[in-house]
């Protein structure tokens, strides 16, 4: 659908019906935000018994504990870390390209890399704003719970426009005020409405650009997407583990908690109340009341409750080897890493989170090569033929590593080494040093000019008569 060709009152309706849409998918958004920073479903956890007519009643004056073990986001910032904690490699035949891309790919760039990639797993896509002064390239990361992406394809590939939904403090009649407006971006202008109870208000057109009183678009959208495979959040994976990984936590401190009333009383020959009150009373009183046949003997006994440490221990590490699992994460099992784990061993630990990575990667690709094609229409360098190579950040066994870098002597490009070797974290600058070694090698022997001795015409080591090739 061109969006441009559309009636402003049709318009307007359009982006009402497709804000209504989103707010759907808001709600899983929120979610993974919400699990990500430890607002997890275990903070509705009461305690409570069935009373009389099948009454819900809240016991106070039994402990809640509400433990968290926060699985999800430990799996989550260990893929995040795994892919981009390190500047990836960026490769290309043209140097000018390869200079650029190496200074804009700086820390900055990848801290905000790394902020989209988190919103990308908790939320199943990340957004990054492109805008210019005709000079420099900026670049901010967007909230994704404000972007409305109008999709061309099913593949969700490229992008029509983009709808964003933005509130804005304003002072007005001398108090703050919060106000919404929603902007509708496509490749030629940009509405603005004021958006209010649900119905939109349109307010005006801007454009991207302005210089000397002439509005200028760009060729493509501003808006770079990292999206997840398959647009599913990391939360859907480990829901249902993560909740119940949290109440077995929580039950069990409860139970300890409880020690005082593991001896429930039981009192005999004593007449009772109903089942209701009888449910009611052992949860207030942890006693109960029992009539022998003839009722003669009165008295108090007790019954001990164990609560078995074991069969918690057991199941909760379970959940978290299968959170683990699901996340595609790092499992560390202590069988493994309790020697020094050899190469073998280490590939099998990441082999679930180096397939996930593979995928990212794939996605991430494509959004770099998008990136890249808008910064060309703005300084006209030609980036078709760069690619970027993610580097892992892996536990690996450093000692192996160089002894297969040094059994590889002679095999391989000493390039190639020197960015293998676990030491290097910047291979050009480490080539540079390598050079300038060299160099001063040399310099060395140019120090011995004549050491053919009297009568000779020749210099054996000296600088003149030695070539090098």
């Amino acid at each position: 659908m061109n969006l441009e060709e559309l009636k402003i009152d049709d318009l307007t309706k359009y982006v009402e019906i497709k804000i209504s849409e989103f707010e759907e998918k808001k709600i899983k958004m929120q979610a993974g935000i919400d699990y990500y920073h430890y607002r997890h479903a275990i903070d509705e956890k009461k305690r409570a018994i069935l009373g009389q007519n099948g009454k819900i009643i809240s016991m106070r004056n039994l402990p809640n504990t509400i433990i968290k073990d926060n699985q999800y986001s430990r799996s989550l910032d260990q893929k995040r870390n795994y892919v981009l904690s390190r500047k990836p490699n960026i490769n290309s035949k043209n140097k000018e390209a390869v200079k650029y891309l190496d200074d804009f790919v700086d820390k900055r760039f990848m801290r905000t890399l790394n902020r989209i990639a988190i919103d990308s797993y908790n939320t199943s896509i990340g957004w990054m704003y492109l805008s210019t002064d005709g000079k420099d390239i900026k670049y901010k990361r967007l909230d994704p719970m404000t972007v409305i992406p109008e999709w061309s394809d099913d593949n969700h590939e490229s992008l029509d426009a983009v709808i964003r939904v933005v509130t804005e403090t304003e002072f007005e009649n001398g108090k703050l005020e919060v106000k919404t407006y929603v902007y509708l971006y496509t490749l030629n202008f940009i509405k603005v409405f004021d958006y209010k109870d649900g119905r939109l208000k349109y307010l005006k057109d801007e454009q991207y650009l302005e210089k000397d009183g002439t509005m200028y678009s760009y060729k493509k959208l501003p808006f770079v997407y990292f999206k997840q495979p398959n647009e599913i959040t990391l939360l859907e994976r480990v829901r249902c583990l993560q909740d119940a990984l949290n109440l077995l936590l929580s039950n069990y401190a409860d139970n300890l908690f409880e020690n005082p009333m593991n001896s429930i009383l039981v009192l005999k020959n004593y007449e009772g109340e109903d089942l209701a009150e009888f449910r009611e009373k052992l949860a207030q009183y942890s006693a109960i009341k029992v009539r022998t046949a003839d009722g003669s003997q009165g008295g108090v006994d007790t019954l001990e409750v164990t609560v078995n440490a074991e069969n918690y221990k057991v199941i909760i590490e379970l959940i978290k080897k299968a959170i683990a699992h699901n996340a595609r994460s790092l499992y560390l099992d202590n069988d493994r890493t309790s020697n020094a784990p050899n190469t073998l061993n280490i590939k099998a630990m990441y082999s679930d989170m180096e397939l996930d990575a593979n995928d990212l990667e794939l996605e991430f690709a494509a959004s770099f090569e998008y990136l890249f094609s808008w910064i060309s229409e703005i300084i006209s360098i030609d980036f078709s033929d760069v690619n970027v190579n993610f580097k892992r950040s892996i536990m690996v066994n450093d000692e192996s590593t160089i002894d297969m870098i040094r059994d590889s002597v002679g095999i391989i490009s000493e390039e190639t080494l020197i960015a293998e070797h676990p030491f290097v974290e910047n291979v050009n600058e480490e080539m540079k040093r390598i050079e300038k070694e060299k160099e001063k090698s040399l310099e060395y022997f140019d120090d011995y000019k004549d050491l053919g001795g009297e009568g000779h015409d020749h210099q054996l080591l000296g600088s003149e008569n030695r070539k090098i090739k």
